[in-house]
């Protein structure tokens, strides 16, 4: 007598073969029951049913059946993108490595193109998905990722509209995820690529903007997280020269435009004043070596990115502003000029209980500590040298009178007081520190 032994089935096999069954079934509804009941899976992995995952993923038979959903062109493909993205934060090593070679197959591939560059009001969940999904894959494998997915942000797809209607804002912490994974991966080729690439910074940053205008504070932790991805992928990024840094803000000027507008909310503006002052130390230009670092025929304005940045800042309305203005204008002292007679001037007064225009005074503050040292430009390029009291007589007095005036009290600033002074509309203290400055100066010529 034969006894035949048929082998027994666990309770987790037969459960991933359920799902295999939900999969291989003709019917749309049922196949996306199966992939609910797997992204539920997933979501439990670390306290409930970690074996059945796993079992799944070993499963090559299982990967593969679910893997067939992309190729099925009538089904909504967002929970799919949904289940897939989960597995592959959730798989071991090898799966993850399977998953992510058939993901970047010819036919899966397109469809996440497809989904992200097809946004409307009945697509917006797949396109959604289809971002998040991308997000991870670049988290988890920039390099395979790029070569064959992506190689750039996908700032030309519909996706990434510059500005989407109010039925589809949801589309926004999507493509803000996305841009993340670039600027946070792991090579730093691709961060840099990303950093470098038109159109990534301000994308990022305005929609960090458009985030924090919803109010409910649901996206604050993903703002920070875009902040600094300014500040370490561009600002801090040792890969970047200052020149690129300086040519990208040139050609992106929504990138300081977005910043500080991002000053106006408390939760970010610390961490929004730290990237921009980074950001100044990175692109300041000695105005002493301007002329030797420029072609002949090169006119434009020494430090012109942080001229910009000047003029977005509103120092009148917050004391934060008013810092940063101080700042710059400590760094670069040749932007003290076009800053008081282009600038300042075209401010709005504050409109609350103050009257001292902070700007104002903030300026001719650090004006008042700038006059007490040698010339400022020579200061800020650090080739300041101490010379013998008598050698400096000497070169002193064998000034003429205009250039006598001109080393104690520059022209401009002598215009800029003058101009206050007679437009009677100033606060009695601003001509405090107008005074204050101008003794400063005298001062400084009495020592010399």
């Amino acid at each position: 007598v034969s006894v035949l032994y048929w082998p027994t089935m666990t309770t987790v096999d037969n459960r991933v073969a359920s799902l295999v069954g939900t999969f291989l079934s003709a019917y749309d509804e049922t196949a996306l029951e199966g992939v609910e009941r797997l992204s539920k899976l997933c979501s439990s992995t670390a306290n409930d049913d970690p074996d059945v995952v796993h079992a799944f993923l070993a499963d090559a038979a299982a990967v593969d059946a679910f893997m067939a959903l992309f190729a099925r062109p009538k089904l909504n493909l967002a929970p799919v993108f949904t289940a897939l993205a989960q597995l592959l934060r959730t798989a071991r090593k090898p799966s993850c490595a399977l998953l992510m070679r058939l993901l970047l197959g010819p036919g899966p591939r397109q469809r996440v193109r497809d989904a992200v560059n097809r946004l409307s009001d009945q697509t917006l969940p797949t396109t959604v998905a289809g971002l998040r999904l991308m997000a991870t894959a670049v988290e988890l494998n920039a390099k395979q990722t790029v070569a064959k997915l992506s190689r750039t942000v996908p700032l030309q797809s519909n996706a990434f509209v510059e500005t989407p209607p109010m039925s589809q804002q949801a589309v926004r912490p999507a493509r803000v995820e996305l841009m993340l994974a670039f600027l946070r991966a792991k090579h730093p080729d691709v961060v840099a690529a990303a950093a470098t690439q038109h159109g990534v910074l301000t994308r990022l940053c305005e929609d960090a903007c458009e985030l924090l205008k919803r109010g409910d504070g649901q996206y604050v932790d993903l703002v920070r997280s875009a902040i600094d991805a300014v500040g370490s992928a561009f600002a801090g990024n040792p890969d970047l020269s200052s020149a690129q840094k300086r040519t990208l803000l040139n050609g992106q000027r929504g990138v300081t435009r977005a910043l500080t507008t991002l000053l106006a909310w408390r939760s970010v503006a610390e961490q929004v004043a730290v990237v921009l002052r980074r950001i100044v130390e990175e692109v300041a230009e000695p105005s002493r070596d301007y002329a030797v670092l420029r072609d002949a025929d090169d006119s434009r304005m020494p430090n012109f990115v942080l001229f910009v940045l000047l003029r977005n800042l509103r120092p009148k309305h917050r004391a934060l502003d008013a810092h940063l203005v101080v700042f710059v204008l400590h760094r670069c002292p040749d932007l003290c000029r076009p800053y008081l007679t282009r600038v300042a001037r075209r401010l709005p007064e504050y409109d609350g209980t103050l009257s001292i225009p902070r700007a104002s005074v903030a300026v001719c503050n650090t004006l008042t500590r700038l006059f007490l040292c040698p010339l400022p430009e020579y200061i800020a390029s650090g080739s300041a040298r101490l010379l013998e009291p008598t050698a400096k007589h000497n070169s002193f007095f064998d000034l003429t009178p205009e250039a006598a005036a001109d080393e104690v009290v520059p022209a401009w600033f002598r215009e800029a007081a003058h101009r206050h002074i007679g437009a009677n509309e100033g606060s009695a203290m601003m001509l405090v520190f107008l005074l204050q400055c101008m003794q400063g100066a005298v001062n400084r010529a009495a020592k010399v």
